[in-house]
């Protein structure tokens, strides 16, 4: 006979006691494939290797989140290059108006807002996205040339 109990709590080759990935949504379990420091981090590793509906819904938020950490990664060089851009013609894109741009773009990117537009001395930025997701930014420059007639 075996003890169940015994063998639950047999260390591996390594004096580690082994954890049982399973899925947190439909309970699937799989062998030990990794070394896991702990039960909830086997769990993890599961959930996302299984099939289920609810597995693939997780699968795909954590996805969503991976991919808007670094679109704004994205968003604060392309910020950081148009600071040096303006740098060049004399305007100072720094502390609050660097901040109010940057959020703003933040909120383009998780959708609160479709498109934001900001004027200030020569420049005019403009933030949209996409129909894929992809965050795009207008800047323009003006000379401020004008002639009427």
């Amino acid at each position: 006979m075996i003890d169940k109990e015994n063998t639950l709590n047999e260390r591996d080759a390594d004096g580690m006691l082994p954890f049982y990935p399973t899925c947190r949504f439909c309970g699937s379990a799989e062998l030990p494939v990794g070394d896991y420091e702990s039960q909830e981090e086997a769990n993890e590793a599961a959930t996302i290797r299984c099939k289920c509906y609810e597995a693939r819904r997780y699968q795909e938020e954590l996805e969503k989140k991976r991919e808007r950490e670094k679109n704004i990664v994205k968003l604060r060089q392309k910020l950081d290059d148009f600071s040096t851009y303006c740098e060049g013609r004399g305007v100072n894109l720094e502390g609050d108006l660097y901040d109010t741009i940057f959020n703003a773009g933040v909120a383009v990117l998780d959708g609160v807002v479709l498109t934001v537009s900001f004027k200030f001395a020569r420049m005019k930025v403009a933030i949209s996205a996409n129909s894929k997701g992809t965050l795009i930014i207008a800047f323009t420059y003006s000379d401020g040339a004008k002639v009427e007639v």
